[in-house]
């Protein structure tokens, strides 16, 4: 517990502060008036003297109330984006962490419903449910030579997706970028401009969208929330933006800068009757209830200063409090995507596999590729599983250094292991309760488990590489078809050790194609004119 709490509590106790200071303090302490109230160490109290609770007065007895620890918000970035929560200081912890914690979603949860109002829940409109099983998805660029051939002046979708499959085990959806870097402000075209000037116009990037919809991924498009001073398009940036992506089939809005996406873009676009899964860069901001219109968000999650992640990994704020809310986890310049694969797959979250960083290559290694790519694949077979709202990050495990997160459904649960140690993780991991009927498999080996039963408890035994990944699946009845499926795709894949592949970064060699140069014409042609020689002075206002 926070020491200064345990010592506001001692000193109340003893008469060296009143009654309203110390609510006060221990509200601040806690971040919360709700999760202040377990703390209450008389018998009685009355929860309207709790100042800023906006809670209804009522008795409530703290001799009956359950332990609870407060939560504890993680900044991240020098930007301090609040977007992660802290695990409990210490295995004994837990029970009484995991109280705070379900107080904590209970209370946002009320706070967040309180401010939309009578907004129809973006999460529970049918055309947005892929949000929520979208885990990998890139940031790309329209004209990287893997999407776009310059030769033929044609989209390559399928090349683009075959490449990715067979190199991390493909994507869900995917966020296009168009040229606007060193383009937007050269001239008075604004960002819709750019869109229509790609190549084919827009017929060819309505006939793109639908080939990647066809193959079952979906498409983002960014919003250039800085694009001021270009030509007026005569409506605001929402509505076109929601006008744009309907007309050429997109399913959702990435905010470029944002935090959040505001709600006029969700609502621009449910006037069309085309609701769009809104996706901000850097999360909610001071606005949690925001997390109710974007359905996705960017999880920049590195510590600052940029130094290595912590070891204990943390948890994801904005999935905690809304469990079918998906973030990516990104981190454009990373070299080693260990960190951020193991947090994201602690928290159930998917990934922004960005390579073509706006021209600058940073591929991914063999090794984080194989990781993303087992990964994706147990995801994909249990996405109902990774929205449970009885999820429960930091369930106890047997082994120094090896988090779990159990993710518990109707007849099954799935429980995901990162090992935050450089070295192998081998002997009993995790116990469970026994029950007879239960049947226990090695997800990420692709084998069943066979569990010692000590005491009424199940005790599972399985290996975990250095840095490495678990998965857990335990089911009441035999495995069905797809489990069998990916079962089988994992013993495959389990031959190779993601730890035995390399893990080293290469620069990508680029070889500069000679451009002849064009004949000196006297007069301009057709739609140019001539520009004189001199200095010519640049002014933006």
């Amino acid at each position: 517990m926070d020491k200064r709490i345990t010592g506001l509590i001692e000193d109340y106790r003893r008469g060296n502060i009143d009654r309203r200071n110390f609510l006060k303090k221990l509200t601040r302490y806690t971040g919360s008036a709700a999760v202040a109230m377990s703390f209450i160490p008389s018998l009685e109290m009355i929860t309207s003297d709790v100042p800023g609770s906006g809670l209804p007065a009522r008795r409530q007895s703290a001799v009956n109330a359950p332990q609870e620890i407060p939560v504890r918000i993680i900044l991240t970035t020098s930007y301090k984006f609040d977007q992660l929560l802290a695990g409990p200081d210490k295995p004994e912890d837990y029970s009484a962490w995991l109280a705070g914690m379900r107080s904590y979603r209970k209370e946002m949860q009320s706070l967040i419903h309180e401010k939309i109002g009578n907004m129809k829940y973006p999460y529970n409109e049918p055309s947005l449910q892929w949000a929520q099983s979208s885990f990998i998805q890139p940031q790309m660029m329209m004209h990287d030579r893997y999407f776009f051939d310059p030769v033929a002046g044609r989209y390559t979708v399928s090349r683009f997706l075959q490449d990715l499959n067979i190199r991390y085990g493909g994507i869900d959806s995917v966020l296009i970028w168009p040229p606007m870097y060193t383009n937007l402000g050269v001239d008075d075209r604004n960002q819709f401009d750019i869109w229509r000037d790609m190549p084919g116009g827009m017929a060819a990037t309505r006939k793109m969208v639908q080939e990647f919809r066809q193959q079952g991924v979906r498409v983002l498009l960014p919003i250039m929330h800085w694009d001021n001073g270009s030509r007026d398009e005569g409506v605001l940036m929402a509505e076109g933006l929601a006008n744009l992506a309907k007309e050429i089939g997109a399913d959702g809005l990435n905010g470029d800068t944002m935090f959040p996406v505001y709600r006029e873009f969700y609502d621009e676009a449910v006037k069309l009757n085309y609701p769009l899964a809104l996706e901000p860069e850097a999360g909610m901001g001071k606005q949690i209830e925001a997390l109710a219109w974007n359905v996705l968000s960017w999880g920049y999650w590195w510590p600052d200063p940029n130094g290595p992640y912590p070891h204990v990994p943390a948890v994801d704020r904005y999935k905690f409090i809304e469990p079918r809310h998906l973030t990516h986890v990104c981190d454009r310049w990373a070299h080693d995507r260990t960190d951020m694969l193991q947090y994201a797959f602690f928290n159930g979250d998917g990934y922004e596999s960005w390579e073509n960083v706006f021209g600058v290559w940073n591929q991914v290694t063999p090794r984080d590729a194989e990781a993303m790519r087992r990964i994706a694949t147990i995801y994909r077979a249990f996405p109902e599983l990774l929205i449970s709202q009885e999820y429960e990050p930091f369930t106890p495990t047997m082994q120094k250094d090896i988090y779990a997160t159990k993710f518990p459904g109707t007849s099954m649960t799935l429980w995901t292991f990162v090992n935050r140690a450089s070295s192998a993780a081998t002997g009993p991991q995790i116990q469970i309760p026994f029950s007879p009927d239960i049947r226990f498999f090695d997800l990420w080996r692709g084998s069943e488990l066979k569990p010692q039963i000590r005491e009424g408890k199940a005790i599972l035994d399985f290996e975990m590489e250095p840095r490495g990944y678990g998965a857990v699946l335990a089911t009441e009845s035999s495995p069905l078809r797809p489990v069998k499926k990916l079962l089988g795709t994992m013993k495959k894949r389990s031959h190779i050790k993601v730890s035995d592949l390399s893990n080293e970064w290469k620069v990508l060699t680029q070889q500069i194609i000679e451009i002849p140069l064009t004949t000196p014409v006297t007069n301009p042609p057709e739609g140019m004119v001539r520009i004189p020689a001199g200095n010519f002075k640049f002014e933006v206002e």
